[in-house]
């Protein structure tokens, strides 16, 4: 997924898709249904209300961004200035469990991955002078879900 987000290509083959797979290790019996995932995904996010301000072609964007502190190697997905604010985006393909409601998945997604964002912000504020703000993009339930501190 983040090949072609990060590529802003959303409208692969399947035969691309199942080719990128494979170099990947995909077992070949789990093919199709992992390019159908894929295509599924991209398709959301195509067609997803925020995709035009996600996806649209800024100066400041930066994908799969990476930035070396002391201790540590930090890799952002896409980030990018929006009036003056700093967004650092996480792009993540979990999936509600059976039985979860959004609202549900949304608190589980800010639970797991909010420690990371924070740790991004903190690296990147030491950096840029601009507001930040992070958040995560689901693309399974087409959801920008931002995180705060």
């Amino acid at each position: 997924m983040h090949q072609y987000y990060e590529h802003v290509l959303f409208e692969p083959s399947a035969e691309s898709i199942a080719a990128r797979l494979i170099e990947i290790g995909t077992s070949p019996s789990d093919l199709d249904e992992w390019v159908t995932f894929v295509l599924r995904l991209l398709s959301n996010t195509k067609q997803d209300p925020q995709f035009n301000w996600l996806f649209k072609d800024r100066p400041s964007t930066l994908t799969e961004a990476e930035f070396v502190t002391h201790e540590h190697t930090i890799v952002i997905d896409r980030m990018f200035i929006d009036d003056n604010i700093l967004w650092i985006i996480d792009f993540k393909t979990a999936e509600p469990a059976q039985g979860e409601s959004l609202t549900q998945f949304i608190s589980r997604q800010q639970s797991q991955h909010a420690k990371q964002l924070l740790f991004y912000k903190e690296t990147l504020n030491e950096i840029y002078d601009n507001d930040i703000k992070c958040a995560l993009y689901c693309p399974v339930v087409s959801q920008l879900i931002e995180i705060k501190h």
